[in-house]
């Protein structure tokens, strides 16, 4: 686990299910996903929580590694009242500890592209922008 004032890295468990599925839904990065398919992707990927109090905050998804130790991280999301605290590097760099320590050598994600903060963001994290879609990509060392 990692803290950084009351918010705790830790990992899912089955009693965040509703939290978590709503956090992304408010997020509008579901592009019109229902539930069912968030139900599907938290029973076969790794996920983070961001907690503090109890209260899930924030996530990142988990896909991977793939033959070619490449993964992928999606609904990086925290919530609208803890944004701008540094509660999604936390996330996405534990992401990266984690996927290093499993032998990933590439993270790949789709960043909103209707949200270009978001580009700035993750090429602030390292990555780079391989396609106008938002696909960017990073190198692990």
């Amino acid at each position: 686990m990692t803290e950084r004032a009351d918010i705790t890295i830790r990992k899912y468990q089955n009693s965040d299910r509703h939290n978590v599925i709503s956090l992304i839904e408010d997020s509008s990065l579901t592009r019109g996903h229902a539930a069912g398919f968030l139900l599907g992707i938290l029973e076969r990927r790794k996920i983070l929580i961001a907690d503090t109090g109890g209260n899930v905050v924030g996530t990142v998804i988990i896909d991977g590694p793939n033959k070619n130790q490449q993964s992928d991280i999606d609904y990086v999301v925290v919530h609208e009242n803890f944004r701008r605290m540094g509660i999604g590097k936390i996330l996405v760099t534990h992401a990266e500890q984690i996927l290093r320590h499993m032998g990933v050598k590439k993270i790949n994600l789709i960043a909103h592209q209707a949200k270009p903060h978001l580009i700035n963001f993750y090429q602030n994290l390292g990555f780079v922008l391989v396609n106008a879609d938002g696909s960017m990509k990073k190198k692990l060392r």
